[in-house]
């Protein structure tokens, strides 16, 4: 099976906040890539990263990543997705991408691994993440993830992204996924695909909650364990919101189930779910989840398909560790019996 991506087909432009978007920050080459060079040392905190080494390979993260962006957007005086990072993943290649690429672009499919001939995984948000678990699938395995915009409604951007999957993997089957709120969206686009009458290998969620799996706003449960976790100014705003709603709180509860069916994030409905999900979970729940190893899912799809796996650490750790590490294994083997089954 062969797999392509068109960048030019998977990116679309974007007004940005910047006086304009040609390269106007008069540096030459060698100029900005000394001035890289230097932002990331310093962010990094190491003592050299070698032009032609792979920026990974020096601990980046999420919040480092961040932090490398905005100094790189002081210099440039315009906006850098994060999709260069992978498109030019060491110093020097990014400097000459930065030179040449006169317009700030937004990637929806960035490869973080495109190469390979398995089925590729295609996963959404926490994309640094992702970088981290292709490492550990292996240098044949592709994986590609879509970075959601600020605003989005669910069914339209899954439509999107769908469009821009049969791009790269015109053949079935597919393996999706998604980290938290990006869940739901792999979710919606697992079941558009399915619907299309397309073969949805595997729904891989990660820290993704339902509404089954949260405790409601108003409870006193989900204060107390606010109150456990958060800082005073928060606890008192959630206990006055408690007290402003008590008169309320039968008509509260009598609509409550209704409520419940209404995704949290823009009014999503999710529905039953036929085929095979892995939900990855973390020991230490957030204040505000249920007590729930299913975190909801199995309101919407039978018990016997969905693997839960628990792994150590919090929300925020999950992708790291030893955590990687199980996570790919798991993958690894349900995909393996999957293929056997075929």
């Amino acid at each position: 099976m062969e797999f392509r991506l068109v960048l030019n087909d998977t990116w679309i432009n974007l007004k940005m906040p910047f006086k304009n978007s040609t390269n106007n920050f008069n540096l030459s080459g060698q100029d900005l890539e000394n001035k890289l060079k230097a932002i990331f040392e310093s962010t990094l905190q190491v003592q050299s990263v070698p032009p032609g080494a792979n920026y990974f390979e020096f601990g980046l993260n999420p919040i480092l990543t961040t932090k490398i962006l905005i100094e790189i957007q002081k210099v440039i005086n315009r906006k850098v997705d994060i999709a260069a990072f992978f498109l030019a993943p060491t110093i020097k290649k990014l400097a000459s991408y930065l030179l040449e690429d006169g317009e700030s672009k937004h990637f929806n499919v960035i490869p973080i691994q495109p190469n390979g001939n398995k089925t590729p995984l295609f996963l959404v948000g926490a994309i640094l993440s992702y970088y981290s678990l292709s490492l550990q699938m292996g240098s044949d395995q592709p994986v590609y993830g879509f970075k959601p915009p600020s605003k989005y409604k669910i069914k339209e951007l899954a439509r999107l992204y769908i469009s821009k999957l049969l791009i790269i993997q015109p053949e079935e089957p597919y393996i999706i996924g998604g980290f938290c709120s990006g869940g739901i969206i792999a979710f919606e686009m697992a079941q558009q695909l399915i619907a299309a009458g397309k073969n949805v290998e595997l729904l891989i969620l990660f820290e993704s909650y339902t509404p089954n799996g949260l405790l409601k706003k108003n409870s006193l449960e989900y204060i107390n364990r606010k109150m456990i976790t958060s800082n005073f100014d928060s606890v008192v705003h959630s206990i006055t919101k408690y007290v402003k709603h008590s008169k309320n709180v039968l008509k509260m509860l009598r609509s409550s189930k209704e409520k419940d069916k209404n995704f949290f994030r823009r009014g999503y409905i999710l529905k039953s779910y036929p085929e095979e999900i892995i939900l990855f979970n973390a020991q230490k729940s957030m204040y505000y989840s249920q007590d729930e190893p299913f975190l909801g899912w199995d309101k919407y799809c039978d018990q016997k398909k969905i693997t839960v796996c628990e792994l150590p650490g919090n929300h925020t750790a999950l992708f790291q560790g030893s955590n990687i590490v199980q996570i790919s294994a798991k993958i690894k083997i349900v995909i393996q019996k999957n293929t056997l089954v075929l």
